[in-house]
């Protein structure tokens, strides 16, 4: 079926998260005020910051056929990341751990209003390879392409460490799984990163540190 999720997605999301993580940790290694007890709290923020940092680098460097657009929540700069595949919307969370969903937020339930009355053979074309032999009827196969549904790339794990991600499909209001797969070790074109792509990195990072910290204070700091 045309519309299934392109097979190379599970794993440039994977590849680009842990990509991220690693890069995160070697500057909270390298930088010792970064080590300090008062400081562990900034430590959620880098790991987000590279996160979406590497998801940027790695879709711009590909040749995946992934649309992004950064989306601002509010005025003081803070932003999330949606991908577009075919049918198919992605946005991608931290998650406290593997079988739970993010904080409950306005864009996410907003987006999940797609899943709404999604037929059992739908989510079978996502997440069964066998789905085509299963699906009865040209009407059943035909309905399934012109059906828009969203999807979460949910990430985590105890501490700095990243032990899972997974691709999961929402209910209506993103209040549980209506199913959820493990993608941690798919096969990943991102390759480590180079000394010079690691310095490159590090100035992006370091840019958008900075264009985070001016919005916040053109707006009084605001609210995150």
């Amino acid at each position: 079926m045309e519309n299934k999720i392109d097979p190379s997605l599970p794993g440039f999301f994977s590849g680009s998260i842990k990509k991220g993580y690693n890069l995160a940790n070697e500057l909270v290694k390298r930088e010792t005020d970064l080590q300090l007890p008062e400081a562990k709290i900034t430590h959620g923020n880098i790991r987000h910051a590279y996160v979406d940092l590497l998801l940027k680098h790695e879709l711009i460097n590909s040749n995946i056929n992934l649309k992004m657009e950064s989306n601002l929540v509010v005025p003081n700069g803070y932003s999330y990341l949606t991908f577009t595949s075919k049918n198919y919307i992605f946005t991608v969370n931290k998650t406290t751990k593997k079988s739970a969903l993010p904080k409950i937020a306005k864009n996410r339930i907003f987006l999940s209003q797609l899943n709404k009355d999604i037929p059992i053979y739908r989510q079978m074309s996502i997440f069964d390879q066998n789905a085509d032999e299963k699906i009865n009827t040209k009407d059943e196969k035909n309905n399934i392409e012109d059906e828009k549904i969203y999807l979460m790339i949910t990430y985590g794990g105890v501490g700095f460490n990243l032990e899972y991600v997974e691709i999961g499909l929402p209910d209506v209001g993103a209040k549980k799984w209506l199913y959820q797969k493990n993608i941690t070790n798919s096969l990943s074109i991102v390759q480590p990163a180079t000394d010079s792509e690691k310095y490159d990195l590090k100035l992006k990072f370091k840019n958008e540190v900075k264009q985070k910290l001016n919005k916040e204070q053109k707006n009084d700091g605001g609210t995150i």
